[in-house]
């Protein structure tokens, strides 16, 4: 299986591989092991793992010669280890956090996976704030530097009287739904009280994109962003528009500052990092673009974030090749 998969790289990259798949679970791990990790269900499932007393630098091994079964398993281990005491006598988290420094420089495993070890480190305060780290990005080694923003999930509090908030949530259900004459008469009603209102100017602004009024559309989040500068969703969602239309220079300064926030709600860290991954590719900075959307990845849990997830992957589409006219002014 391994000498298969690879033949079926070198096939595909036309280059002798660094680090060859040598090994799977069955030729390495002792059976007590693999009995361990067999048996119980989930249950119990994190003391049986606790219980792999294997050394770090084993695990280092089983990650640079074995397949993704146990490079998975390889990762998880270490992880699991930033959390000992630094003062053990075999050097707590210590090794194991430079051990995982140095896995996420070299060509193994998935951007999602290298990434997501930086993000470890980093969680756990192993990473400076101002640190900047090495980063295999799928082309070549990079130096990156981690922003830490909080994510957090719980919901936002409507600043509109209860009758146009629950107005408001109507307008986003029929909106999803397609309906977007119904939704646009709940928009105008809540405008009607609260002129200028962000969240229904914004969301009046993707029912004229939804219907290729795209002028409009750009009228509106213009104004907006001009009313509320500081209003995230407007900002990103007018930089899609003038990526796709090739203004980079325009959409740059209207993206400069949000992904520095200290704290985003999960909807706004999957716009600012959706559409910034836009900017990039439309640079030419792929591997940039890509990192992002594998932070993206690992942040979705549930059928929302998976909807988000999806709107990124299709804007990001959107720039992969030359933007269309859009007849901007």
């Amino acid at each position: 299986m391994a000498a298969q998969v690879n033949l079926d790289t070198l096939a595909r990259e036309g280059r002798p591989l660094a680090y060859p798949e040598l090994f799977d679970q069955g030729q390495v791990l002792p059976v007590v092991w693999l009995r361990a990790l067999g048996t119980g269900g989930a249950e119990g499932a994190e003391s049986r793992l606790d219980a792999l007393t294997a050394s770090d630098a084993y695990l280092e091994a089983l990650y640079l010669g074995g397949d993704e079964l146990l490079r998975q398993m390889a990762i998880l281990l270490l992880t699991r280890r930033l959390d000992a005491p630094a003062s053990e006598e075999s050097g707590g988290h210590r090794r194991a956090a430079a051990i995982l420094r140095g896995l996420a420089g070299l060509p193994l495993g998935t951007s999602k996976d290298r990434m997501g070890i930086l993000h470890s480190l980093r969680n756990r305060n192993l990473i400076a704030t101002d640190e900047t780290v090495r980063f295999w990005n799928g082309e070549a080694l990079s130096e990156v530097q981690l922003q830490h923003t909080e994510i957090f999930r719980e919901p936002v509090p409507s600043d509109l009287p209860e009758d146009l908030a629950a107005l408001l949530n109507e307008a986003l259900s029929l909106q999803l739904e397609g309906r977007l004459d119904q939704a646009e008469a709940c928009l105008d009603a809540i405008l009607g009280r609260v002129p200028d209102h962000p969240v229904a100017l914004g969301n009046l602004a993707g029912i004229r994109a939804s219907q290729r009024r795209d002028q409009e559309a750009l009228e509106i989040l213009r104004r907006l962003t001009v009313v509320h500068p500081g209003y995230l969703f407007a900002r990103c969602n007018l930089a899609s528009i003038l990526i796709e239309a090739g203004f980079l220079d325009e959409a740059q300064g209207l993206l400069a500052g949000l992904a520095q926030r200290p704290r985003l709600h999960i909807q706004e860290a999957f716009s600012i990092y959706g559409v910034t991954a836009m900017f990039h590719r439309a640079r030419g900075e792929d591997a940039a673009a890509d990192a992002l959307m594998a932070s993206l990845e690992r942040m979705t849990e549930d059928e929302p974030d998976e909807r988000m997830l999806a709107l990124a992957r299709r804007r990001l589409e959107r720039v992969t090749a030359p933007g269309r006219a859009l007849g901007l002014r």
